[in-house]
């Protein structure tokens, strides 16, 4: 359960990232 949701946290993080830069 924890890599999953490590997992699914670093995705969205990645995808904030990227709407961040644009």
């Amino acid at each position: 359960i924890a890599l999953i949701t490590a997992g699914l946290m670093s995705m969205a993080f990645m995808g904030f990232v990227g709407l961040v830069k644009g």
